[in-house]
């Protein structure tokens, strides 16, 4: 054995060396790259202006696939986020001396090429550079993201993650696919670039065979930039693989590397020889524990890796459990369960099994609950595993499951709160157990204990619940024991409450006293036993009426009441109040006149309160509920009758009065309708001869006091005429009002106006019903109000404005005739105050439309500018008072043939 380690180990080193000096011939290192191990190399230190490369001197076929696999480190987080400039992988067919110079990532100007860039530091321009750490496809030497060079990303360089700068170590795999001519980029084990393109014949002119290989630099900001082909050994397990003692282990290889793996060494850490055969070997350990598995390889590149790991190795778990107790029944909240006591002495448990007895219950949990509906002996199994995969034997067990016994009880039920309740018990033990049976019971949450037939008297009324407990005597008394449980409800009837309610108690009235007694629990009231009161007497009514008819003042009533479980109340004293009847009383106004109102006052009283309710019956029919009402009676002799009604509801005996109703006065009036300014008759009949004095009220403010009268409106318009009449007995007729229409008119002819000789003019009358003008024959229609005339000289025309009730106004209008059509503008003013000239403004004869009037000053600028001729120029700019001189004033409009008239002159503003 220890000849054969020795040869191993000699080969081992052999190989090693060889391999080493092999690998470092395999490989250029150029400018400020350096290499740090046998697979590792550093582009470029932290420094700055640093550029260098790495290539492999053997050329590889682009026409043939491959999957290479790296470990990049871009440096450590700078301040600010700096760091510079970033690494790339360069395929090139020029030699393996390019790339040591230079900025770019010592990738820019290599041509042609294919470079997939890891750019940490943001060139905005001219390279157009994201600000976060990024990864693309870069074609000859360009890395100007924006160029057609650019064939994938840019895009984050980690997946998730704006900077790669962290100080570790990133996986990235190159994969080429020659038959699709896809190159794939992976960081992390995340696709972050792909592109499908011809590299053969659009990069690199046909040529297939390239060197592979890394470049980097720094600038002014720079990092630790290094790279390594990947060799990561390491192994696991299939998942139904058992790590158990005595079980044969296959060790899976699932070693990451760069290049094949030329030699591999397992140390399974038990003392066992080391494995040098197989990649995949197989191993039994004989002793469980914690193992140090050494796993070393070797690329055919002759760089090595060890992955170290430790192992456990589980022994064989041993199943046990235990119960919380052998009872059939127990409580909702601590049921019957197993629970698992099982043990391994090394490796963790993980799953259990269990077979209850063969019933269809099994459970695969620590403990399990169990419901059995039978007692006697129950066959369990239990079994366990380990994490491991080790598995215990199946521990076979018999648990015996008893039933309780059976207890019940009998009582008095429904006694009255404060009588003592009997409780008769009994238990026998369960069907096919002999234990001797024992008892206790829970009244009130009191427990008695070995008296199977106690006595208890309830504080408290309702239902209450008692339970009668029954044990074996092989178990302990507890709610964790075989115990057998009777549960009742004992009813105790409580006392009824005694009341009544009643409304307002007047004295010498009927008055019934309501019953309103109350139960707690439900059993009904029926009897009842009435003291009425020193004069009320006795009842055994539910609800009694009683008189009350002693003085006013207090008394006092009192009740008894029985359930009909003949539970008596306590006695009720309920002191009333009686109250005083009022005493109704009214008078009311004279004269008592036929038509008229009569006003009726109330004098009613009451002892001790206040009258607040009214009833006044005339006829038999209830005419007011106010306290002063007033009716109209016909004539002749009436009664009126008055029941009063105090604040608490006490009524008064009927109060009645008569008195004799005299006749009014009858009236009619007689008058036209008028022309205002004229004299209007009005005159009276007495049809009943007994009218001594009269009033006229005429609707303007003007009154007479004889029975005939006159009187003269001033102004148009409806007025509402009343006359007031009355008799020698005092009675007065009611108000007699009948409308007088007062008719007018106010005839106006239109404002005095100017025209041109020939122009027509069109008159407006109004104020009329119907009109007439003259002269007539100078009119289109000289009845109508707005004739047409066209004159040559000055007129006056005369309007007359009538209505069909004769009434009559008139109204002058001068039409003056200038000559035009014109636009007469004057040549001074004088705008002082004194009311004469002071304003300047044009007057248009003729003229139909108006377009403007326009003042200038010397200098040109417009002062003053209106499209309507009724409104003058006050002599001022802009507020200020302009200086008297000479203006230039235009006009223009168009006169009513439709021609164009335009006045041009000046004109002089004195001050």
């Amino acid at each position: 054995m220890r000849v054969q380690l020795t040869i191993n180990y000699f080969l081992l080193f052999f190989f090693s060396c060889c391999s080493q000096i092999l690998f470092a011939q395999q490989y250029t290192v150029n400018g400020s790259a350096t290499q740090t191990a046998c697979n590792a190399y550093t582009l470029t230190p932290a420094a700055g202006g640093q550029s260098g490369s790495v290539w492999n001197n053997n050329k590889i076929n682009l026409t043939q696939s491959f999957d290479f696999k790296f470990d990049v480190w871009l440096g450590s987080p700078q301040p600010g986020g700096a760091g510079a400039d970033g690494i790339a992988f360069v395929l090139q067919p020029i030699s393996t001396s390019v790339g040591s110079s230079g900025n770019g990532m010592g990738y820019s100007g290599i041509t042609p090429a294919v470079g997939v860039t890891i750019d940490t530091y943001q060139n905005s321009s001219p390279d157009n550079d994201p600000s976060y750490d990024h990864i693309a496809i870069q074609l000859n030497g360009d890395i100007n993201h924006n160029s057609a060079n650019n064939i994938a990303g840019p895009v984050t360089a980690v997946n998730g993650s704006n900077d790669i700068e962290d100080a570790a170590w990133h996986t990235m795999r190159v994969q080429w696919d020659a038959a699709t001519t896809t190159l794939s980029i992976y960081i992390d084990g995340s696709l972050r670039v792909s592109a499908v393109r011809d590299l053969v014949n659009t990069v690199f002119a046909g040529n297939p065979m390239v060197y592979w290989g890394f470049t980097g630099s720094t600038g002014g900001e720079f990092n630790l930039q290094r790279f390594k082909t990947a060799l990561s050994p390491a192994f696991n397990f299939s998942t139904t693989q058992k790590k158990c003692v005595n079980e044969p282990i296959t060790f899976l290889d699932a070693t990451v590397a760069f290049s094949t793996i030329a030699k591999f060494y397992w140390d399974f850490g038990d003392g066992s020889p080391i494995d040098s055969v197989n990649l995949n070997p197989v191993h039994t350990y004989t002793t469980a524990g914690l193992y140090t598995v050494i796993q070393r390889v070797i690329g055919a590149d002759g760089c090595e890796a060890t992955n170290t790991q430790t192992i456990t190795i589980g022994s064989k778990p041993i199943a046990s459990f235990t119960t919380n107790g052998n009872c059939m029944f127990r409580p909702q909240n601590n049921p019957l369960a197993f629970t698992s006591t099982s043990t391994v002495t090394v490796g963790t448990l993980q799953s259990y099994y269990w077979d209850l007895d063969n019933n269809g219950q099994t459970g695969t949990t620590f403990s399990v609950p169990v419901i059995y509906t039978t007692p006697g002996d129950k066959f369990i199994k239990h079994v366990v595993k380990s994490q491991e995969g080790c598995e215990s034997d199946t521990l076979y067990k018999v648990v015996h499951i008893y039933g309780p016994p059976i207890p019940d009880f009998t009582f008095t039920d429904s006694v009255c709160l404060g009588q003592p309740t009997l409780f008769s018990g009994n238990a026998v033990p369960a069907v096919g157990d002999t234990a001797t049976v024992t008892w206790n019971w829970q009244i009130d949450n009191n427990i008695v204990y070995n008296t199977l037939n106690p006595t208890y008297t309830y504080l408290t009324p309702g239902s209450h619940g008692v339970s009668l407990f029954a044990y074996p005597l092989y178990v302990s008394p507890g709610p964790g024991g075989c115990t057998g449980i009777q549960t009742k409800a004992v009813f105790v009837v409580n006392k009824p409450t005694a009341n009544f309610n009643y409304g307002t108690i007047c004295q010498a009235t009927s008055v019934t006293l309501t019953d309103a007694s109350t139960t707690t629990d439900g059993v009904p009231i029926n009897q009842w036993w009435w003291t009425l009161g020193a004069s009320g007497g006795i009842s055994n009514q539910q609800n009694p009426s009683t008189v009350f008819n002693t003085a006013t003042g207090n008394d006092t009533v009192l009740l008894v009441v029985h359930n009909a479980k003949g539970c008596a109340s306590d006695t009720l004293k309920k002191p009333i109040v009686i109250n005083s009847k009022p005493t109704a009383n009214f008078g009311y106004s004279t004269p008592v006149c036929n038509g008229l109102p009569v006003q009726f006052s109330d004098s009613s009283k009451v002892n001790g309160g206040t009258v607040t309710q009214w009833s006044w019956v005339y006829n038999g029919t209830q005419f007011s509920t106010a306290q002063n009402p007033s009716n109209t009676f016909t004539a002749g002799s009436q009664t009126v009758k008055l029941v009063a009604t105090s604040n608490l509801g006490c009524v008064s005996d009927t109060a009645s009065k008569t008195f004799y109703v005299n006749p009014s006065p009858s009236v009619s009036i007689n008058f036209k309708d008028a022309c205002k300014f004229a004299l209007v008759d009005f005159s009276a009949v007495d049809n009943s001869a007994t009218v001594t004095q009269w009033k006229w009220v005429f609707g303007d403010g003007g009154t007479a006091l004889t029975q005939n009268a006159q009187h003269m409106y001033t102004a148009n318009g409806a007025y509402k005429v009343k006359l007031y009449a009355t008799a020698s007995n005092g009675c007065y007729s009611d108000s007699l009002e009948k409308t007088i229409n007062i008719y007018g008119t106010n005839a106006f002819a239109g404002n005095d106006t100017i025209a041109a000789a020939g122009q027509p003019v069109q008159l407006s009358a109004s104020g009329g019903l119907s009109y007439s003008w003259t002269p007539a024959y100078l009119l289109s229609d000289p009845t109508i109000p707005n004739p047409v005339t066209i004159l040559t000289s000055t007129q006056v025309f005369t309007l007359k404005a009538s209505t069909p009730e004769g009434c009559e106004s008139y109204d002058d209008v001068e039409v003056k005739i200038y000559k035009g059509p014109d636009i007469y503008l004057p040549t001074a003013f004088t705008p002082n105050g004194d009311g004469l000239n002071d304003d300047f403004k044009g007057t248009p004869v003729g003229i139909k439309q108006f377009n403007y009037l326009k003042v200038f000053n010397r200098w040109g600028q417009l002062i003053f500018s209106s499209s309507d001729y009724n409104k003058a120029w006050d002599g001022k700019w802009k507020g200020d008072k302009q200086p008297g001189g000479v203006y230039v004033v235009m006009a223009n409009g168009i006169d009513f043939k439709g021609n164009t008239i335009e006045k041009k002159q000046t004109v002089m503003l004195i001050r």
